[in-house]
């Protein structure tokens, strides 16, 4: 009875009943999680959707950071990871920007919202390239990382 129990929880957080509840708890953020004369109804579905998001995000953010270290900017990255996010937008909103800014060695800025980053370097076209480089790293080091764990709830030796 403990194995189909471990099996059901797997298969719910890992399967498609996962995904579908993650992206309904998204959707509903989008739709209700506003500062306005929705904020009653939605604030539900903005905090589920904030710890929905907490684990993920800071996988990003870190690794951002395992990206980074592979091109010297480690210590910025960590630092801005450690130090930039603006709670005042929530858990998880800055801290994936604001490691990329110290990644990159520049400013991020939203107007009238945000600025993340310390400016090393100017942003010019070549900031694009090197930001690209690092999403497709940290997000290949994602892709591998989980099917490792796929394999490992698939193959384990709790089977």
């Amino acid at each position: 009875m403990e194995r189909a129990a471990i099996h059901a929880v797997r298969e719910f957080f890992v399967g498609l009943p996962g995904a579908l509840a993650y992206r309904a708890i998204n959707t509903m953020d989008a739709m209700l999680g506003y500062r306005d004369e929705r904020e009653f109804v939605g604030k539900a579905a903005a905090r589920t959707d904030d710890a929905a998001n907490w684990v993920p995000t800071r996988i990003t953010g870190l690794l951002l950071v395992a990206a980074s270290g592979l091109k010297g900017t480690a210590g910025r990255a960590w630092w801005a990871f450690r130090t930039q996010p603006l709670p005042e937008f929530g858990p998880n909103k800055t801290l994936a920007i604001a490691t990329m800014a110290g990644a990159l060695g520049v400013q991020l800025k939203k107007p009238g919202a945000y600025a993340l980053g310390t400016p090393t370097r100017p942003l010019t076209a070549d900031v694009i390239g090197d930001a690209a480089w690092y999403v497709w790293v940290a997000g290949g080091a994602a892709v591998a990382g989980a099917a490792c764990l796929a394999a490992l709830l698939a193959w384990g030796p709790w089977r």
